[in-house]
């Protein structure tokens, strides 16, 4: 029992705890790959005709909305104010109008979201865990200018630095595991230039306390609270532009909640 060996003992324990959760995680995205390997022949149709996943099409939304209504802001014009049929954006929508310079895809599935912004951006770039995902990407001709095989903590460590002036995620967070939202979130703050934005989509937790940030679902999915969503991006330097809970998808004929986030680097 001499203090020093058990002070031995103690570092033992916490390496051993330590490999044991890298273990855990390495797991967890295997099996996201196997996941997603094994579904993606059947993964769009599934998705956008049995789930009525619109995802995409919604940060899209979002995003046209939070320059809209800045627009509407600036012009000294409440969102109220403005009747149906006109011109809301003042000469200044942001999404659909700017085509964005860079835009990286995380977890770029099938191509959905690219589908959805490609129109808007000069250069695209996706990738994902799963390979079959990515070939499917490569036979979709005119969308991703560039697509990888690759989960995107590896993929945006090996990005430059204000390499990107618009990232989305979309349906990826909740694959994430436990506390990696906040890694992802400070590595997309390094990649993106000043001024540029992240919209992503979560899945939204029904916290049982104020202290719950996220929770891992049966269905191996991690539900976040908005909160700390939001807490996470103001650490990491993310202004929040909009913010909205949607339904993102539906699951045994029950609609599926999410909050949709435009986040701008300041």
């Amino acid at each position: 029992n001499h203090p020093i060996h058990f002070r031995k003992r103690k570092c033992y324990v916490a390496a051993m705890a330590t490999y044991k959760e890298q273990v855990l995680i390495r797991f967890h995205y295997q099996g996201v790959e196997e996941l997603f390997d094994e579904y993606a022949e059947t993964f769009e149709e599934h998705l956008t005709k049995g789930l009525r996943y619109k995802t995409p099409e919604l940060m899209k939304r979002e995003m046209d909305l939070a320059w809209a209504t800045e627009a509407l802001a600036d012009a000294g014009i409440k969102d109220e104010d403005v009747g149906e049929g006109q011109d809301d954006s003042n000469g200044k929508e942001k999404s659909s109008s700017q085509r964005w310079k860079r835009c990286l895809d995380l977890g770029c599935g099938s191509g959905l979201a690219g589908d959805v912004f490609r129109s808007d951006v000069k250069y695209l770039e996706g990738c994902d865990i799963s390979k079959e995902m990515v070939k499917i990407c490569k036979k979709k001709e005119g969308i991703y200018d560039k697509v990888v095989h690759n989960n995107l903590m590896n993929h945006l460590r090996h990005k430059k630095d204000d390499s990107f002036d618009l990232i989305v995620s979309a349906d990826v967070v909740m694959y994430l595991h436990d506390n990696d939202l906040a890694a992802m979130i400070k590595e997309v703050h390094r990649v993106l230039e000043s001024g540029g934005v992240l919209c992503f989509s979560t899945e939204s937790l029904d916290a049982t306390s104020e202290e719950e940030t996220f929770r891992r679902l049966e269905t191996e999915r991690y539900a976040h609270s908005c909160k700390y969503v939001l807490g996470v991006a103001k650490e990491h330097g993310l202004e929040c532009k909009r913010v909205e809970n949607v339904k993102v998808r539906m699951d045994e004929g029950r609609p599926i909640l999410g909050d949709i986030f435009v986040l701008v680097k300041s």
